[in-house]
């Protein structure tokens, strides 16, 4: 999944994000959303590690299809990627707490290199459970 994103998105694939998101909207049960979460998560840790921790002594093709996959991602994705991050972390309740863990990485790595302001949300949704664990 990660290699077809890294090389369809944006140009050959602008939806994919939103195709991989949307399918938590499907008729299932808590467990297999569980694995769905599980899952696109994974993929979008596994995206930061290739694309950005990665980026130093890779190709210049390699360094050209990273920064193409970040700009599409912020100018097409990130938006329903934070919606996402906030509907784990304004559920923590019911969802693992590795999920939710994860959740807050992919945050903190896309927080790195891109707009704080979508992360508004976010920020302040992870701030609650920080004082709300006090």
């Amino acid at each position: 999944m990660v290699l077809l994103l890294k090389w369809d998105f944006p140009e050959v694939w602008p939806s994919a994000f939103q195709d991989l998101v949307s399918i938590l909207s499907t008729k299932a049960d808590l467990k297999v959303q569980k694995l769905y979460l599980r899952f696109i998560v994974q993929v979008l840790i596994i995206m930061d590690e290739d694309l950005v921790e990665r980026y130093d002594g890779q190709s210049e093709l390699q360094n050209e299809r990273a920064a193409k996959v970040k700009d599409g991602i912020r100018e097409r994705a990130i938006t329903d990627i934070c919606n996402l991050l906030h509907q784990i972390l304004s559920n923590f309740e019911v969802i693992e707490s590795e999920i939710v863990n994860e959740a807050l990485q992919v945050a903190a790595q896309l927080i790195d290199w891109s707009n704080l302001e979508v992360f508004e949300q976010i920020i302040m949704t992870a701030r609650g459970l920080l004082v709300g664990s006090i």
